[in-house]
């Protein structure tokens, strides 16, 4: 079988399951219709919970990680040999700050 072939058969197949679980809630009692509708938003509040949680742990997560990055440039901008270093700097010398800037954007992304 060629891949349009099975390509066209998992389309019609997946009509079909669609159409049955049409006709299924069609058939449906209130009752049923109730328990479902609850179900479902019983699962959505727990994916609002999950979604909060996952927010909440990366947000976490970022500002540690911000944090240590900022001891370390902290740390390293006040070394006495890189104080030296800058204080030696003549205006040639010193990094242009927007290719700085620029090349630090593009390694981040």
């Amino acid at each position: 079988m060629d891949a349009t072939a099975t390509g066209g058969h998992n389309i019609l197949e997946q009509i079909r399951k669609y159409v049955a679980a049409r006709v299924n809630r069609a058939r449906a009692t209130e009752v049923e219709k109730k328990r479902l509708f609850e179900e479902v938003n019983t699962r959505l509040a727990r994916l609002r919970e999950d979604a909060g949680h996952v927010k909440k742990r990366l947000r976490e997560f970022a500002l540690v990680r911000y944090r240590n990055l900022a001891s370390s440039l902290f740390a390293y901008l006040h070394d006495p040999e890189v104080q030296a270093w800058i204080k030696f700097w003549t205006d040639l010398q010193a990094p242009d700050i927007e290719a700085v800037t620029r090349r630090n954007l593009k390694e981040s992304v």
